[in-house]
């Protein structure tokens, strides 16, 4: 039963290698497929970022200017 599923598994990796492989590996290093996954991972990085920092600057003035009124 152990072999079977090693033998399957040796089977599975052989198949499925080539899907491994990123899209980017298929092109060459300036070509336009490369310069779009560079933008799109760059901007799935930077959106969520700049959102929480907005959101937070968003909290950060509405505490302060609630604040302020509370002083005077």
């Amino acid at each position: 039963m152990k072999v079977k599923k090693i033998f399957f598994a040796g089977i599975l990796a052989a198949v499925v290698q080539p899907v491994w492989s990123c899209s980017v590996c298929f092109g060459e290093a300036g070509s336009a497929l490369s310069k779009g996954f560079f933008w799109g991972i760059l901007l799935l990085l930077l959106l969520p970022a700049v959102l929480v920092g907005l959101i937070g600057y968003k909290i950060f003035i509405a505490e302060r200017n609630k604040q302020n009124q509370n002083s005077h």
